[in-house]
């Protein structure tokens, strides 16, 4: 214990640090009774306490993946207040600290030892309200790291049971009374919120952009969960999290390493399974059928990992990137750069876009262009012909009936293998670490194989998804240029087009676009 009766160690503008875990109400009574103690101990040994650094709601175990100024990735505790507070020791803002105990100061070690620095280099006290902190001696600072490793062997206990025992609840389908987008805290659906899950959805699965769709939210009425703008991030969170199909989630620490994943995969890879690879569902009312809900990840899945013509970054224009420049060169080789839209302003018309080829310094002919609005509406026409004359070929295919695909053994083999690693953890002879390393991956797969399966029976042999004209044509109406490029590139690898045959404005050549579809390509 400090010996406070030195006139020396007294500190007359000292920090004192108060820090509680979990505050889901968020009232703070937790840090303020440790505030009212602190200020009764400097009262009682005559400290003066110049500021206070206090951290409600704040884990001092729990670790984050941080990029470091070099590059490098390592794993901290994010805690700013603690942070700040070790600057402010450290350049003599504060001439001592006043915590509440060992506990409320640090969880992991490596905090301990920056402290510790410190109060070594400056000779500064650092005091507890339990009196369990001397780090002015040897003795003192031995005994601090001893406490302070038992108390991170705690805090890692506590986080397997919690890890363990939310996992048995979700597993039973349970949910945790929280208020979601489209759900009061009790569950209940919220009509306005539902609607917007629904529309949002049915966008994004036609394909249209994310930005697009979060501005329209933006203009609309209705607000995020926490009444603040909205953003790709937080309808990502809305309408991809399973529970928006009543499916039971999981992704806490149980799941395995999943530092590397992005927010969709996070979000997508929580959904849990029984062991025949079904979903667990939940007792929450469904917003969107479990049949809708995995459309969108589809859809979500395609666009991240496709190297098709997707238009991504080129969105403003309809046939930005799949016009291609069919222009000679003067060494006999054809151009073929993609052509971009352009706004074009003269004094002779009004401002209008073309299609337009570009210049060297883009690796272009720049000698090439075409009138947006008329190539639009001929390469829409080409599309529905294209489809027209290609459905009843493509509905014609039949599914093979020489027994079961590979994908399908495939799918027997792994989910019986699930199955079985199921059976060996309820029986005590699979360990905590093999299950839960392995079932994330063997459910992964399953579901993988379970989209090739399906998908075989609705594409045709070179690719093309098999629908009807009345189909594509309501997708094609109701979405957005996102969304329409999006089925563009279902059909079309690039539309070449060569140099006009007829010369002067008034003309507008359709013969010169030579669409090049992919069951086609070579």
């Amino acid at each position: 214990m400090t010996n406070f009766g030195d006139a020396q160690v007294r500190p007359q503008n000292a920090g004192a640090y108060a820090r509680i875990s979990d505050d889901p109400s968020g009232l703070k009574k937790g840090v303020g009774r440790q505030t009212e103690d602190m200020r009764e101990l400097a009262a009682r040994t005559g400290w003066k306490i110049g500021r206070f650094y206090i951290e409600n709601d704040v884990s001092a175990f729990k670790k984050r993946k941080v990029t470091l100024p070099d590059g490098s990735v390592v794993w901290r505790v994010i805690r700013p207040e603690w942070r700040k507070m070790l600057d402010d020791f450290h350049n003599g803002v504060i001439d001592g600290l006043i915590v509440y105990d060992l506990d409320r100061l640090a969880r992991q070690p490596r905090d301990l030892e920056d402290l510790i620095d410190l109060v070594e280099y400056h000779g500064r006290p650092v005091a507890g309200v339990t009196g369990t902190i001397d780090l002015m001696t040897s003795g003192g600072r031995a005994m601090a790291r001893v406490l302070l490793a038992m108390a991170n062997k705690s805090s890692e206990d506590t986080a397997r049971r919690v890890a363990r025992e939310s996992l048995a609840r979700a597993n039973e389908g349970k949910t945790r009374k929280l208020r979601r987008f489209g759900r009061t805290i009790d569950g209940e659906l919220i009509a306005e919120e539902v609607e917007v899950i629904r529309w949002a959805a049915g966008r994004i699965t036609d394909g249209a952009s994310w930005a697009g769709t979060v501005k329209i939210l933006e203009d609309g009425d209705v607000r995020p969960v926490n009444g603040g703008t909205w953003s790709v991030a937080a309808l990502r969170r809305y309408i991809l999290r399973p529970t928006v199909a009543g499916i039971a989630v999981y992704n806490g620490g149980m799941r395995g390493k999943k530092d590397d994943r992005s927010l969709v995969q996070q979000l997508t890879g929580s959904a849990l399974k029984n062991a025949d690879g079904s979903y667990v569902m939940t007792d929450l009312d469904p917003i969107l059928t479990v049949e809708e809900w995995e459309a969108l990840v589809s859809v979500v899945d395609e666009c991240r990992n496709t190297t098709q013509f997707t238009g991504k970054g080129t969105r403003k224009y309809l046939l930005s990137g799949l016009l291609r420049c069919g222009r000679e060169r003067e060494d006999g080789t054809i151009c073929n750069v993609p052509l971009v839209g352009t706004w074009v302003r003269d004094k002779r018309h009004e401002p209008y876009i073309v299609y337009r080829c570009p210049g060297p310094a883009q690796r272009g002919c720049g000698n090439l262009s075409r009138h947006a609005a008329r190539t639009d509406e001929l390469i829409e026409d080409l599309l529905f012909e294209y489809i027209a004359a290609k459905a009843p070929t493509a509905n014609a295919v039949a599914p093979q009936a020489a027994g079961p695909s590979q994908d399908q053994a495939d799918l027997d083999a792994t989910t019986q293998r699930l199955e079985k690693l199921r059976e060996g953890y309820a029986a005590g002879t699979t360990s905590d670490e093999t299950f839960f390393a392995t079932v994330p991956l063997l459910e992964a797969r399953i579901k993988q194989l379970k989209k090739a399966i399906s998908e075989s029976g609705h594409i045709s042999p070179r690719g093309i998804p098999i629908r009807t004209v009345e189909q594509v044509r309501a997708h094609w109406d109701r979405t957005d240029v996102a969304g329409k490029r999006a089925i563009l590139g279902q059909y079309l690898t690039a539309i070449v087009v060569k140099p006009s045959a007829s010369r002067g404005r008034a003309k507008f050549d359709h013969t010169a676009f030579k669409p090049v579809w992919i069951d086609t390509a070579a």
